[in-house]
């Protein structure tokens, strides 16, 4: 498992958690972290999906202005 994929799995189980305790409201809420040895990109869900619905495929790499750059 490479440290991005690491990194997304902490994601996922984020999102799960705070979906548990209520955290969400459909769509809303959100979870990023920051790309390890990159200051300038971050993993973050996206807008549409709940926070119980995050995967490692439908994460997104998005800039320090929020554009998505993958």
């Amino acid at each position: 498992m490479t440290s991005i994929d690491g990194l997304k799995e902490s994601l996922i189980n984020a999102g799960r958690i705070l979906a548990s305790e209520d955290q969400g409201d459909l769509i809303f809420g959100h979870v990023t972290a920051r790309l390890p040895g990159d200051d300038a990109h971050f993993l973050m869900k996206p807008h549409q999906i709940g926070l119980e619905e995050i995967t490692a495929d439908n994460l997104i790499t998005v800039n320090l202005e929020g554009e998505k750059v993958a």
